[in-house]
């Protein structure tokens, strides 16, 4: 076989080049700005050994875990951990700590990189689309940081119904479809797991869960005339009368938990009947002063 001409050679290249793409994210190092070659040409010219290769940047994906200690050091993680699934597809572990390890805590429940290592568990998903560890990541990435509960709850759902799921999980997910105020969908669940329950401790909590639903219901059409309230007179209401006064609400709703509905310290509508509401993570967040 004769040589590869010079031409053909350099055309091959170029074409290469231009077809391929900068990484997302480049890797700082400890005294320089490393940049990753681009999985293009490692496709190209170490195709033999796309998986000795992967191996390589699974390595520094540990090493650089190991060393981060800033949000942007963090976040290059994920691009080793990208670079490294791009040779490799099915490399399981890579996905899963570069999912965990990219996101960086700034302290009062405030999270960096989420968007990065969402994006990572799932392109994981696209190769094991079944994977437990990996869909419980997607849901705690998208419900609990980026407070996404609408899209976060029906993974819990589904993952509730895996042979062996956690007995929290169902009930994790009636709560995120009420902070995400899709209460037909939270109802739905409830009441098909009571009428499925085959004890009466698992039914009474189910039908107890249930009347939270409803109070939640209440609790949040308050909330929304609160701060209706606040936005028209720059004031928060004296109580719940004085929103009716004000023409916010047509009248003092009931509480279907059997309770008084009342204004908190925090301004928040809540039931006599219980020590605290349905709690979801965004009134949880409010009411330790963590959320606007």
């Amino acid at each position: 076989m004769k040589p590869l001409a010079p031409a053909l050679f350099l055309a091959c290249v170029a074409t290469v080049g231009a077809l391929s793409r900068p990484p997302e994210k480049p890797i700082r190092g400890a005294d320089q700005l490393v940049v990753l070659p681009r999985p293009e040409l490692l496709h190209l010219f170490a195709a033999p050994w796309q998986t000795l290769v992967a191996d390589y940047y699974w390595i520094l994906e540990v090493n650089q875990l190991g060393r981060a200690t800033t949000a942007a050091e963090h976040r290059d993680v994920t691009s080793y951990a990208q670079l490294a699934t791009d040779l490799d597809p099915l490399f399981y572990v890579a996905y899963y700590l570069g999912g965990i390890g990219t996101v960086f805590n700034l302290g009062r429940e405030q999270w960096m990189n989420v968007e990065e290592s969402t994006a990572l568990i799932r392109k994981g998903l696209r190769a094991f689309p079944r994977d437990i560890k990996l869909r419980f990541q997607l849901g705690y990435n998208l419900g609990i940081l980026r407070r996404d509960a609408q899209a976060a709850a029906p993974i819990f759902e589904a993952l509730s119904k895996e042979p062996g799921a956690p007995k929290h999980l169902a009930p994790l997910a009636t709560r995120l479809y009420a902070e995400a105020g899709n209460f037909d969908a939270g109802v739905a669940m409830a009441e098909a797991l009571r009428d499925a329950a085959t004890d009466d401790e698992t039914r009474a909590f189910y039908e107890q869960r249930l009347q939270e639903l409803a109070s939640e219901r209440v609790m949040q059409q308050v909330d929304a005339a609160v701060e209706r309230h606040r936005q028209r007179t720059g004031q928060p209401p004296a109580d719940v009368a004085a929103l009716v006064s004000a023409g916010e609400l047509p009248a003092v709703p009931e509480d279907p938990l059997g309770g008084t509905v009342e204004l908190g310290p925090t301004g928040l509508a809540r039931s006599t009947a219980a020590t605290y509401r349905l709690r979801t993570i965004r009134q949880y967040l409010k009411e330790k002063g963590l959320q606007p």
